[in-house]
């Protein structure tokens, strides 16, 4: 499934609720010192060019 889930995944049993919901609800602030590093993860792999099907946590390497 990973790579499969996007801002309008439902969630099974709650009607008009999204994993976008989920997402703004949890992370939208992205000034916190747990959210600020992992947007500077995202930034310099956007800039260069590393693709990926998302962030692994504890994984050997943050990018590839």
């Amino acid at each position: 499934m990973k790579g499969s889930r996007t801002d309008d995944t439902p969630f099974v049993g709650l009607d008009d609720t999204h994993l976008g919901d989920f997402w703004r609800w949890a992370y939208s602030d992205l000034t916190s010192n747990t959210i600020r590093p992992v947007m500077a993860e995202f930034i310099v792999g956007s800039l260069l060019g590393v693709e990926s099907d998302g962030r692994v946590s504890w994984d050997a390497a943050d990018l590839v």
